[in-house]
């Protein structure tokens, strides 16, 4: 059986969280979002649904910074049709997420990158995860220290080829279950 690995880490600074309160808990709600959302031609990359609390819930995703003034064109039609009392849009954000093989199977690898990034006081805004992915929505102003934890955490060296940061795995540990943390080589 194949085994898990982080094979690399991903970022994006042309993103925007957006968020939808005070959204009606009733079926069809998200389907009418999404639906406009697509029939605007704006891609959305995360979805994030909260748990209902009084009937009233909290739709939040993420898309490209490029699409912000069509989605603003539907926001006053959300409102009015009652789908969201208020819309947020934060473009302060970035998106960094851990990729490879079994990533969403595989035991203590999201725990590892949630680790490394509340170590250097970063905080996370949204997390979503696939099979191959571990995404966390992130201020962008800690980017660039989130990707140098993150590396640490799953790379052992990384070097410099042809200007592009560079990285190569971990080496494996006798343990069949990934540690939780790790210690970090003085240097």
């Amino acid at each position: 059986m194949e085994g898990a690995s982080v094979v690399g880490v991903t970022t994006d600074k042309k993103v925007a969280k957006v968020t939808l309160l005070d959204v009606r808990d009733q079926p069809g709600i998200a389907a009418k979002v999404f639906r406009d959302l697509a029939e605007a031609d704006i891609n959305v990359r995360l979805i994030i649904q909260a748990a209902p609390s009084h009937d009233r819930n909290r739709i939040t995703f993420i898309t490209e910074v490029e699409y912000l003034e069509a989605l603003a064109g539907l926001i006053p039609q959300w409102k009015k049709d009652k789908v969201a009392g208020k819309v947020e849009i934060d473009t302060d954000v970035a998106k960094i997420a851990i990729v490879g093989s079994r990533i969403a199977s595989t035991p203590g690898l999201a725990a590892r990158m949630f680790t490394a990034l509340a170590d250097n006081g970063i905080n996370i805004d949204c997390i979503s995860t696939s099979e191959m992915k571990v995404a966390c929505i992130i201020a962008e102003s800690s980017l660039d220290q989130a990707v140098k934890a993150v590396h640490a955490q799953f790379f052992d060296e990384i070097t410099e080829s042809n200007g592009k940061a560079a990285a190569s795995p971990a080496k494996p540990t006798k343990s069949s279950k990934p540690a939780l943390t790790r210690k970090r080589a003085k240097r």
